[in-house]
């Protein structure tokens, strides 16, 4: 894609166009101006479900650049472990968290079921883990929780200055009705990280898709990562609400009237912090990270790294793989597929995710004892170890492929960190994935079907055998998008948009 050029404001084109916001690196000057008038009339509230203000991952770099240009960001979670002598050992910074209090099962419920369990498979197009019947017993705690959140993030923002309350991805869905309620001329940013159906409109039960789309039509900002989870997202307000004379969808301008209320759905590309990446990449811990990982593998090493879910297309990955060491046995002894993924103590206590565990332990053992040799396994597993970014760091480094194989990501923050974690003296890496959202904004990637598992061991053989000149224009291609998406312009995108949206630019491409 390309960058558009930015209409003087008032801007009118966020009226007919579902992807706004702003590429390539900020002047510091600009990022100041932002940040002094913002302060000058917000607080801004960042409400997440954990504590991410130290967090590694997508949410992490969300909190850490946040906090890097509000350093008077408050964050608003849940964290029982929480506590004063917490921050005076760790870190200053947690001094701004402020808890949620839950009870503990209340929490497990609420996260770990209803909306882990639940939601998550649901949004993904995928079945739920959980009954019909065991979600009517549980959606009166994911509710309670919800309004607990609510009332915790309108008690801490009474003040002299007007508040802006950022709610954080799909668990807390509910929780932006529930602020509308108690504070009425609240302005609520709502963010979806995961997609809003992979392929169709998520399947909720209907009494769910009501109340937490009548809950989301309360925000007045809901930022998506692609255009399509914004149609999908319509559709599916039409869906349930087209009888509804509270509720009017504007077809010309994308936009929601909920009780007299507008709320705008819009698509706002996600970024890094390449200059925290490189900070990394050039510690010595993960230089010492880097030689850790090679020394575990010959060959060139392809790496898939993801949470534990069946949304992460492990098995798919490792049909590819077989497929690979099938169809061209000259490639024995020539790569190792690394496959990272860490389960959760929550997680092995679910007999839905130790039940995949188990078969994808079983599937990597049969592929190596039959492809393996006594000198080299085609793939090695590593599920039992949380890495910290200075690990992950050095493994994106010593890496030469990431392959992605999900069935359906918001996002995949993993596909722009790993590029930008290299540095002189790393092999340029090569991305192989399958349609995951960052692949809108991304170029010099290839792609993989999970439909079709040939032709991606296909593309997955021709990256490994291509020509260096080869390797080279692709990596160049990925790194230059990938360097246009900075966490700071996608906040300052998604906070400018909730204060005024007339003030954001279209962008229709990005221009390498």
């Amino acid at each position: 894609m390309r960058l558009a050029e930015e209409k003087q404001s008032p801007n009118s084109s966020w009226k007919t166009n579902l992807v706004l916001g702003y590429f390539g690196k900020k002047k510091q000057t600009e990022i100041d101006e932002f940040r002094n008038n913002l302060q000058r009339d917000y607080v801004l509230y960042f409400v997440n479900y954990k504590n991410s203000m130290l967090g590694i991952g997508g949410v992490g770099t969300v909190t850490r650049s946040l906090s890097k240009i509000f350093p008077d960001l408050k964050m608003i979670c849940y964290d029982p472990e929480y506590s004063q002598e917490v921050v005076n050992k760790i870190d200053p910074k947690l001094e701004n968290v402020i808890t949620v209090d839950l009870e503990k099962v209340d929490a497990e419920i609420f996260h770990g079921t209803y909306a882990k369990l639940y939601l998550w498979p649901v949004l993904h197009n995928l079945q739920s883990n959980v009954s019909e019947s065991e979600v009517e017993n549980i959606r009166r705690t994911f509710l309670k929780c919800s309004k607990i959140f609510a009332e915790k993030v309108v008690e801490t923002s009474r003040g002299k200055k007007a508040s802006i309350f950022w709610v954080n991805d799909y668990n807390l869905a509910c929780v932006p009705g529930y602020i509308r309620e108690i504070s009425p001329e609240s302005k609520i940013i709502f963010s979806f990280r995961t997609p809003f159906g992979v392929f169709e409109n998520p399947n909720l039960l209907e009494i769910d898709a009501k109340i937490i789309a009548e809950s989301l039509l309360n925000a007045d900002i809901i930022s998506f990562h692609r255009e399509k989870d914004v149609l999908h997202f319509l559709d599916f307000i039409n869906e349930y609400f087209h009888n509804d004379p509270n509720v009017k969808i504007n077809w010309e301008e994308y936009t929601v009237e909920y009780k007299g209320h507008i709320v705008i759905p819009r698509a706002f590309p996600m970024g890094n912090d390449p200059e925290y990446r490189i900070e990394l990449s050039k510690k010595k811990e993960s230089k010492d990270s880097k030689k850790q990982f090679k020394a575990i593998i010959k060959g060139k090493l392809i790496t898939s790294v993801s949470r534990f879910d069946k949304t992460k297309g492990v098995d798919f990955e490792l049909d590819c793989i077989e497929s690979l060491l099938k169809d061209f046995p000259e490639l024995k002894e020539k790569f190792t597929f690394l496959r990272v993924s860490y389960l959760s103590d929550m997680k092995k206590n679910t007999r839905a995710y130790t039940d995949i565990y188990n078969h994808i332990l079983s599937r990597i053992e049969e592929i190596n004892n039959k492809y393996g040799t006594e000198s080299w396994k085609p793939i090695v597993g590593m599920f039992d170890s949380c890495l910290n970014d200075l690990e992950m760091t050095g493994l994106y480094r010593a890496t030469d492929v990431l392959l992605i194989g999900s069935l359906g990501d918001g996002f995949n923050h993993i596909s722009v960190e790993s590029v930008m974690s290299k540095i002189i003296g790393d092999a340029p890496l090569q991305l192989v994935t399958t349609d995951i959202g960052a692949t809108d904004y991304l170029e010099g990637y290839n792609r993989i079907f999970p439909k079709d598992v040939q032709v991606s061991a296909n593309n997955i053989y021709k990256i490994l055998t291509r020509s260096s000149y080869k390797i080279l224009s692709n990596y160049f291609k990925l790194r230059a998008s990938a360097s246009k998406l900075y966490a700071y312009n996608w906040a300052m995108g998604i906070i400018q948009a909730a204060i005024d949206i007339t003030k954001v630019p279209l962008v229709s491409k990005i221009n390498i």
